[in-house]
């Protein structure tokens, strides 16, 4: 059952329920944030400066990781959360993206969203590797 214990502070404001051992388990960079004593641990939020939607994109994910929350994402979106896995150091959520974004755009995507699909297909094969 989902018990949230802790909010993400999206950029707005919007404050974002999450389950503490979740966000832990999964990043060690949030495991360093919210057990070292440092204000998210104390206060039991993590500010960010990331927009509310992709915030949600990962939550959602990494709490129901068997539910596709990608889909109908835009790219714009998907292309937030992968800078959200990256700061976090998220790499099966970012794999999960990466597979996602280039399923999905690499037909139609504009030359600037190429260079990013292309790095996103690295980072999955580089993953995938290791």
């Amino acid at each position: 059952a989902f018990s949230p214990d802790v909010h993400v502070v999206a950029i707005d404001g919007l404050r974002l329920p999450a389950c503490k051992a979740t966000l832990m388990e999964v990043s060690p960079v949030l495991e360093a944030m919210l057990s070292a004593g440092l204000q998210e641990q104390l206060r039991s939020e993590i500010k960010t400066e990331f927009p509310a939607v992709a915030l949600r994109t990962i939550l959602s994910a990494l709490h129901c990781p068997t539910l596709d929350v990608y889909g109908e994402q835009p790219f714009a979106v998907l292309l937030a959360a992968c800078k959200i896995c990256e700061e976090w150091q998220l790499p099966a959520a970012l794999t999960s993206l990466a597979a996602k974004m280039t399923s999905k755009e690499a037909a139609t995507a504009k030359p600037s969203q190429a260079n990013w699909i292309a790095a996103l297909s690295a980072a999955k094969e580089y993953t995938a590797a290791n």
